[in-house]
């Protein structure tokens, strides 16, 4: 494997490939007829009694993404709902996942009073009874707000939001975990002269809307943004799409139709555009024009500029090494089964099943090399860059 190209028209290039790609398996999920098909609204009823899914309700679209909220005459039952039947799945509630976004109150982060001071600015976070306060003081004026929520499961950083009026606001100041320390919100320095503005950027009615729906579950329904009906985390209807038909169908013992989306049935392009619903796709990021080290982030993105990237292989989809309903894995030695399901041992013949060359160096923690960490400027942490790649001594980061 090599670098890919560092250039705009090699970049292009990529990203035409990884568009192909994706529409390629797209296609392939659509015609496998590979995604289960939902239904309706679940009535009112008393608890556990029988209700079949009404005739002729709207089902889940096979190339339904997050983003787009729960289709109309669905409506959300709960995690708690789920876990009576799925007992593994459970877990997924203290996945990172689960815990993407808090009530600003219910934040670990902010127990205790915090300050810091940017810019002759003074920022504090302070509890005042049930709510936290947010504040900024400059020359003796003070400007303030109750926070809502923190975005951001907290193992990195966590980022807080407040509303003022019909608005919504991202504050200038994340709490970042591994310095424990506050400092400006990526992208956010320096301050603006307006001190309401220093205190948050406000956020346009679609990025409130998507920030929403990649950080909590069920406040995007029918079409309709509705932040009081936000439940913390991306849980299981996060991903699943709302449950009452399936609930129904269940209780109905109607078992031929799940009534719910199954992203797993997905091949290795499908799953990698629905976590990059969130998690960025290329089309995405090509279009964001975002360009060097920043992009790391976007992991869907990086794999998908790999050489060894196969739309349609699922020894590489997103699911091959991480599962959404169990803790991220953090020991490198265990995703080395990962990279042996493609790479041979040393010594072991070339077949169709396994393409990939043996590495000369190493047969364990394949990931420390293939895929090393690097410090993000500004995010206060490293993340594991996913352009899977044979890293070569002085050459700069590949995008």
């Amino acid at each position: 494997m090599h670098f890919a190209g560092t250039g705009m028209k090699r970049r292009a290039g990529n990203f035409q490939r990884c568009r192909r790609h994706a529409a390629a398996g797209l296609a392939a999920a659509w015609l496998g007829g590979m995604l289960l098909a939902s239904g309706a609204h679940l009535r009112g009823q008393a608890a556990g009694a029988a209700s079949k899914p009404p005739a002729g309700a709207r089902d889940f679209s096979p190339r339904w993404r997050p983003k787009q909220g729960g289709p109309a005459g669905l409506h959300y039952v709960g995690a708690q709902v789920c876990v009576t039947c799925h007992r593994y799945e459970a877990r997924e509630l203290q996945t990172p996942m689960a815990l993407a976004s808090q009530p600003a109150a219910a934040s670990p982060h902010l127990r205790r009073p915090l300050a810091a001071s940017f810019g002759g600015d003074r920022f504090q976070f302070a509890r005042a009874g049930k709510q936290v306060i947010y504040s900024v003081t400059r020359g003796g004026r003070t400007v303030s707000a109750p926070l809502l929520w923190g975005f951001g499961q907290g193992v990195l950083a966590q980022t807080f939001v407040y509303r003022s009026g019909k608005n919504f606001y991202e504050g200038r100041i994340s709490y970042y975990t591994q310095v424990r320390r506050l400092a400006y919100t990526m992208g956010d320095a320096p301050l603006p002269a307006s001190l309401p503005e220093a205190l948050g950027r406000q956020l346009g009615p679609d990025e409130t809307r998507k920030c929403f729906v990649c950080h909590t579950t069920g406040s995007y329904r029918g079409g309709v943004f509705h932040a009081s009906q936000a439940a913390a985390g991306v849980t299981c209807e996060g991903c699943h799409g709302p449950g009452s038909a399936h609930v129904a169908a269940m209780r109905a013992h109607e078992y031929a139709r799940a009534h719910i989306y199954n992203p797993g049935k997905l091949n290795a392009g499908g799953v990698l555009d629905f976590c990059g619903s969130c998690h960025r796709t290329p089309e995405m990021v090509f279009n964001m024009g975002v360009t060097g080290i920043v992009d790391i982030r976007f992991q869907p993105y990086r794999l998908a500029l790999s050489l060894c990237w196969n739309p349609i292989d699922s020894r590489i989809s997103c699911l091959a090494c991480h599962d959404p309903h169990q803790p991220l894995v953090k020991r490198a030695a265990w995703y080395d089964p990962k990279c042996l399901a493609c790479h041979r041992h040393p010594g072991e013949r070339a077949s169709a099943g396994k393409p990939g060359r043996a590495c000369p160096v190493a047969q364990k923690n394949c990931v420390t090399c293939h895929m090393p960490k690097l410090a993000l400027p500004g995010a206060h942490a490293r993340f594991a860059d996913h352009l899977i790649r044979i890293v070569r001594p002085g050459q700069g980061y590949p995008g």
